[in-house]
């Protein structure tokens, strides 16, 4: 984020301060943003924790090999 963040340029329009990004930076640190905000949803969320702590309670794991199987990510 502080590497994004040094790509911003402060200048002044009027007495006012302003801070213009290259949109390709605008685009990553919007989509950080958005990411942070899933993830905090996510873990304030009731029903997913009961989800999470359901699936834990369920039997045997399953193995990564399965998983992957299963998201189509295997070979």
């Amino acid at each position: 984020m502080n590497a994004l963040l040094q790509k911003a340029v402060i200048s002044k329009v009027g007495s006012r301060k302003m801070v213009t990004l290259p949109v390709s930076t605008w685009e990553k640190i919007k989509e950080k943003i958005e990411d942070l905000e899933e993830d905090y949803l996510m873990a304030t969320s009731e029903n997913y924790k009961k989800s999470i702590a359901k699936a834990r309670k369920s039997g045997d794991p399953i193995p990564s090999e399965e998983v992957y199987r299963l998201l189509g990510l295997a070979k």
